[in-house]
């Protein structure tokens, strides 16, 4: 049997499962995304309008944008420390077959590490297919397990995505397809969760689960446990 086709087989299978198997939980972290996502809104609506009385008019515009700054910046943190929270979720998963939704908050002080990693990767993953197409994309998946070090190793945001570049020098083949097997089972997941009328956030975050699941199975089969320290400091 190829080999390529059985890790990614395998990994298929382990994200399928272990969605089936915890599904409860998967469905009070999203229940949680969807309450925390809410409460945060509704407390800088009304923090927005507090403060709005302020101001005069000439800098009722400036305020405003300054505002909006702080309240995208609060939000990609938040946002970014529960999809890290999504990862650790995953490798307890994997590693002792059971998790918490209190790992989704253990992660906030990696935020920051994982936005910067996140934009240099997406950064990259443009420019690879604007100028190399295929083989560049090809090339750029390798840094795909870069939340995984951050998680597992508290690598920094330009350490995580050497290291992940590295342990999959001789796997690239293998993300390459898992990439492609996962892009279709998000969409479809995506598009699920959109005829049901679940939208924005908890859409985003329900439909890419699985490929934290299925990456995680990848990730350890690369990262043995034994050789990481697997806390969050």
């Amino acid at each position: 049997m190829d080999s390529r086709k059985s890790i990614v087989g395998d990994a298929f299978r382990f994200g399928l499962r272990t969605l089936a198997k915890h599904i409860i939980l998967f469905l009070f972290i999203l229940l949680t995304v969807a309450i925390v996502n809410r409460v945060v809104s509704i407390a800088f609506t009304l923090l927005y309008v507090q403060m709005s009385s302020w101001f005069i008019d000439q800098w009722f515009i400036v305020y405003t944008r300054c505002f909006f700054v702080f309240y995208a910046l609060v939000m990609f943190l938040l946002i970014g420390g529960m999809y890290l929270g999504f990862y650790k979720i995953a490798l307890d998963l994997y590693d002792r077959g059971k998790s918490s939704i209190k790992n989704l908050f253990l992660c906030f002080t990696r935020a920051p590490r994982f936005l910067v990693a996140l934009i240099l990767y997406l950064a990259m993953l443009c420019a690879g297919a604007v100028f190399f197409v295929l083989p560049g994309i090809f090339v750029i998946i390798r840094f795909s397990l870069f939340p995984y070090f951050i998680v597992d190793h508290n690598a920094g945001a330009i350490e995580s995505l050497k290291m992940s570049y590295e342990v999959t020098q001789n796997h690239g083949r293998d993300s390459f397809l898992l990439s492609i097997l996962v892009l279709i089972i998000v969409t479809f997941l995506e598009i699920l969760f959109a005829l049901f009328g679940v939208t924005g956030l908890v859409n985003s975050m329900g439909s890419t689960f699985f490929s934290v699941l299925a990456y995680a199975f990848f990730y350890r089969l690369l990262v043995p446990k034994a050789n990481t320290s697997g806390d969050v400091l």
